[in-house]
């Protein structure tokens, strides 16, 4: 039987159809309308699931960037979407908002971090290992963070929102780390003079051009591009071992956007790592723990399939 994994982000909504197996039969992508509010967002998704349907019976999971109840039935909030982008306590039925447009009888969401760790422990490093316990996190212009142990996604956690001081308001693991972020703090410092620096203010404004420019800069040397990206990979990897010491995982993966952009990076999260590793914390998390996603993009879709598999099977 095949199964269907929806992705849905704030432009696109990716949508494959997988055999049995797991293997890839159809790849779609519609956008989201995400823009034009709740009823527009859904139909979009709908499209999407009838754009790589065989069969109404067809199971379909959807991955969805916002907090999902744990049976998979409700959403509270999406930042990115007109008209849920505040907390709605009750939350929205996502299949009967999904079935207003489309004829799909088996439909289970989950948060997209939570689906794309399961992605990534069944065809990523842990190989989708019985035994394995893989912490994922997400890192590009947000921060996210899942869990699998035993073949089953527990939890996506909003782990950019971990603090890093006791300040109320104060900073955050996603306030240091965000691709935003880091173009506005290597703006600012070229803006203050004082430090040569072969970063491009021009090109620091466009998120993914300037991440990529900002890690490249840093690989070269340059000593204003290696300090705002020190200062991220040691607050990330404070996260992580936050993360570690509730989680105790056995794998540590990276991904996102940020993480596409070369080795440099996941290098200097790996040595923050092992300068944060005292204590209980050695025992939770060292560097050799933690590794680059295997998955890129298609993460999320691949885990919401297989999410719709493990439940519908």
């Amino acid at each position: 039987m095949s199964v269907i994994g929806i992705d849905v982000g704030g432009t696109w909504i990716k949508a494959g159809r997988f055999s049995n197996e797991l293997k890839l039969e159809q790849k779609e992508k519609v956008r989201s309308g995400a823009a034009e509010g709740q009823e527009s967002f859904f139909a979009s998704i709908a499209t999407a699931i009838s754009n790589v349907q065989d069969t109404p019976g067809t199971p379909v999971g959807i991955a969805l960037p916002g907090p999902v109840t744990i049976d998979g039935a409700r959403i509270h909030f999406m930042a990115n979407i007109a008209g849920m982008d505040a907390w709605n306590e009750e939350g929205v039925d996502i299949a009967t908002a999904v079935r207003a447009h489309v004829q799909a009888e088996n439909i289970i969401s989950n948060n997209d971090v939570a689906s794309a760790v399961l992605g990534e422990w069944r065809f990523g490093l842990p190989a989708g290992d019985i035994a394995a316990r893989l912490l994922h996190v997400t890192w590009g212009t947000g921060i996210g963070a899942g869990f699998v142990s035993r073949g089953h996604s527990h939890f996506g956690w909003e782990g950019g929102h971990i603090p890093l001081t006791v300040e109320a308001n104060g900073p955050t693991v996603e306030t240091e780390t965000q691709v935003p972020a880091l173009l506005k703090r290597a703006r600012d410092l070229l803006a203050s003079g004082g430090t040569t620096s072969e970063l491009d203010a021009t090109i620091l404004v466009n998120p993914a051009e300037g991440s990529k420019h900002l890690v490249q800069v840093a690989q070269a040397g340059d000593a204003l591009a290696v300090q705002v990206l020190t200062e991220a990979a040691a607050a990330m990897a404070h996260g992580l071992h936050v993360m570690a010491l509730v989680a105790y995982p056995t794998h540590v993966t990276l991904g996102g956007g940020n993480m596409e952009n070369g080795e440099w990076l996941l290098a200097a999260v790996r040595k923050e790592v092992d300068r944060l590793s005292v204590g209980i914390r050695k025992t939770s998390l060292v560097a050799g723990m933690v590794h680059q996603a295997q998955l890129g993009n298609d993460a999320g879709m691949i885990g919401a399939a297989i999410h719709a598999q493990q439940t519908f099977s």
